[in-house]
C-alpha cells in the first residue's frame, strides 16, 4: 500500500447512500452515494466542529443540520455558509475502503485565500480557525501576523493603520504562555476592522532608483514634500525590486520623519517598527508593506505645520551646546519653548528625560477629559507621547535625533493642559496576581500601589508578561485600545530599563488600569453639531 494511504474498513460495512467515520489525522466522514461512489470529508463541520456524518445529503452535497452549511462532497466546497471543509482522496483496494491522508500541497494556499476572505468579511471565528490550522501545518506565526499587515497595505487609503504596529509587535514577542493564535488573531482582527469595506487600493507601477541610493533618497524626499504620492511610492517599490534592504531604505524614511512632525508621531513610530518586521520575516512582501508606508508618508498630516508648532518651526538647525545630559525631570513641567531650548543643548542627552516627561504626562492625566465628550483628547492622545519618546529612542541608535528629540519635546510639552493634580504613589506589598487583579478591575490607584510595591522586590519582567497576557484576553473592547494597551506597556517596560526609573512602566499601567471611554458616538455627535451648527471645530485643550 502507498506510504499516504490508510486502510478505513471493509467497503460492505458501508451501505449505499449510508455514512460512517474512519479515523485517520483527524476524524473523516465517509459517504458511500452509490455502489462505487465514495467520498471523505473532515467528520468536523468548518464552521463550529458538530458531525457532518450526521448531516444530510442530496445529489452531492452534503448539509450539516447544525446551522446549514452546504458543502460538495466532491471538493469540499463551501457552497452555504464561510469556509470549505477539507477532503481527502479516497479509493477501495482488494474490498477495503483507503484514504490518502498525505496533507495536499495546495492546503496553505487554500488558507491564505480563505484568510483573506475571513478579514474582508470580519469573520473574526472564522480567521481565528484558518490561523489555528495554519500553525498546526507549521506555518510561522511572523508570516501569519504578516499577512495582516500586508492586508492593511493593500487597502489602507492613506498608508498602513495600527495593524502595521500589531503585526509587528506579535513579530517581535509573544509572551510566554500565551497560545500564538490568540496574539495573531487579535492582531488580525485589527487589520479587518480598520479596511472593512475598503477595496484594494491601486498602485503604481515601480520605477528603477538608479545606481545611488543617496541620489534616490532625495528624490523621494522631493516627490513627497510635493505630496507625489505615486511617484514617491513607485520609487521605492523600485529600490525594493531591485534589492535595496534596510542599509539602503531606512535612513530614507528617518529623514521623512526628520522633514516633518506626521500624523501624531506614527510616522517615526512605524519606522522603528517596519524595517524590523520586515527582517524577521525575510522580506516578505516589502514592496507592498513599504510602497504603502510611502503613500502614508506623501498624504499624512503634517502637524508641524499647524499654529501650535510654529516655535519649533521657526527655530531652525542648530549645533548642540553642551555634552551633559539632561536630568531626569528636566522638562516633566516645562512649557513648549522651555522644552526645546533644553532638547536642542544636547538632543542625544535628553532621551531621558523625554521619556519621563513623556511617562508625567500619562501619570497625571485627568481622566475627566476623557469622559468629557465635548474634549477632542483622550487616553490615547497621551499613549502616543511615550510611545514617540521610545521611538526617538530606537531611532538614536541608526540615526542624529536633534531634530526628532525636539519634535518630542513639543509633542510631550503641547500636552500639559491635560494635567490633573500630581498624585503620589505610595507602594504596598502585593502579590503578582493581585497587581494584574487591580488592574482587570480598572482601579487604577490600587493598581499603581501594588505595581509599584511589586517593583521593589518582584521581577519586572514577570509583571509585564502578566500585563501581556490580560492585554490579549480582550482586556479592552475594540482593537484599536487593545493595541495602544501593548505598545505603551511594551515601550513603557523598554523605557524602565533604559532610563533605570519605574515611572514609565507605571505610566503604562495606570493606562491599563484606568476605565476608558471606547466609545465615541456621542463625542462625534457633539463635533456635527458644533460644526454644522455653529461652524467650529471640534474643542482641543492641546493647541
Amino acid at each position: 500500500m502507498d506510504g499516504s494511504w490508510i486502510s478505513a474498513f471493509p467497503l460492505a460495512e458501508l451501505s449505499v447512500g449510508g455514512a460512517r467515520v474512519a479515523h485517520g489525522p483527524v476524524p473523516i466522514a465517509v459517504f458511500r452515494l452509490e455502489e462505487q461512489t465514495l467520498y471523505a470529508v473532515d467528520n468536523r463541520c468548518p464552521h463550529e466542529g458538530y458531525p457532518l456524518v450526521q448531516g444530510s445529503v442530496s445529489g452531492c452535497v452534503l448539509t450539516c443540520k447544525w446551522h446549514n452549511f452546504k458543502f460538495d462532497l466532491r471538493d469540499g466546497a463551501c457552497r452555504q455558509g464561510e469556509e470549505d471543509v477539507r477532503s481527502w482522496p479516497v479509493r477501495v483496494v482488494d474490498g477495503v475502503v483507503q484514504i490518502d491522508v498525505a496533507p495536499p500541497a495546495a492546503l496553505v494556499t487554500k488558507l491564505w485565500e480563505d484568510l483573506d476572505k475571513a478579514l474582508v468579511r470580519q469573520e473574526t471565528g472564522r480567521a481565528a480557525r484558518d490561523v489555528v490550522r495554519l500553525l498546526d501545518l507549521g506555518v510561522p506565526p511572523a508570516r501569519i501576523a504578516l499577512r495582516g499587515a500586508l492586508f492593511d497595505a493593500a487597502r489602507a487609503e492613506y498608508g498602513p493603520s495600527h495593524a502595521l504596529a500589531a503585526a509587528a509587535e506579535v513579530t517581535a514577542r509573544l509572551t510566554p504562555g500565551v497560545e500564538p493564535a490568540l496574539p495573531l488573531v487579535q492582531a488580525l482582527d485589527l487589520a479587518a476592522r480598520s479596511n472593512l469595506g475598503l477595496p484594494v487600493r491601486p498602485t503604481p507601477a515601480p520605477i528603477d532608483p538608479g545606481p545611488d541610493p543617496a541620489a534616490a533618497g532625495a528624490r523621494l524626499r522631493a516627490h513627497v514634500e510635493a505630496e507625489e504620492g505615486a511617484e514617491a511610492e513607485a520609487l521605492v517599490r523600485g529600490a525594493v525590486r531591485w534589492g535595496w534592504r534596510r542599509a539602503e531604505l531606512e535612513p530614507w524614511f528617518f529623514q521623512l520623519c526628520d522633514d516633518h512632525f506626521l500624523d501624531f508621531g506614527h510616522a517615526l513610530i512605524y519606522t522603528t517598527k517596519i524595517f524590523d518586521l520586515l527582517d524577521a520575516t525575510r522580506w516578505e512582501g516589502a514592496e507592498d508593506l513599504l510602497g504603502s508606508f510611502t503613500w502614508g508618508f506623501a498624504t499624512g498630516t503634517r502637524e508641524d505645520l499647524l499654529p501650535a508648532w510654529a516655535g519649533y518651526r521657526k527655530e531652525g538647525e542648530a549645533p548642540p551646546t553642551t555634552a551633559d545630559r539632561l536630568p531626569p525631570d528636566a522638562l516633566a513641567d516645562a512649557a513648549p519653548p522651555a522644552a526645546r531650548a533644553l532638547v536642542r543643548q544636547n538632543p542625544a542627552g535628553a532621551l531621558d528625560a523625554l521619556s519621563i516627561a513623556a511617562a508625567t504626562r500619562l501619570l497625571r492625566f485627568d481622566p475627566a477629559h476623557d469622559r468629557d465628550p465635548t474634549v477632542a483628547e483622550g487616553w490615547l492622545d497621551l499613549t502616543h507621547r511615550l510611545t514617540f519618546a521610545h521611538a526617538v529612542r530606537l531611532a538614536s541608535a541608526r540615526w542624529p535625533v536633534d531634530r526628532l528629540a525636539r519634535q518630542a519635546a513639543q509633542f510631550i510639552a503641547l500636552a500639559r493642559p491635560l494635567d490633573g493634580p500630581a498624585q503620589p504613589i505610595e507602594p504596598a506589598t502585593a502579590t503578582l496576581d493581585e497587581v494584574v487583579a487591580a488592574v482587570a478591575a480598572r482601579e487604577p490607584s490600587l493598581a499603581l500601589r501594588r505595581a509599584a510595591g511589586w517593583l521593589q522586590e518582584g521581577d519586572a519582567a514577570d509583571l509585564v508578561d502578566a500585563l501581556e497576557r490580560l492585554i490579549w484576553s480582550d482586556h479592552a473592547t475594540r482593537a484599536i485600545f487593545l493595541i495602544h494597551h501593548l505598545k505603551t506597556l511594551r515601550a513603557g517596560a523598554a523605557e524602565r530599563i533604559a532610563t533605570g526609573d519605574d515611572r514609565p512602566l507605571l505610566a503604562a499601567v495606570r493606562f491599563l488600569a484606568s476605565p476608558l471611554r471606547e466609545r465615541s458616538v456621542e463625542r462625534a455627535v457633539i463635533d456635527a453639531v458644533t460644526l454644522v451648527r455653529e461652524g467650529r471645530p471640534p474643542r482641543k485643550l492641546t493647541g
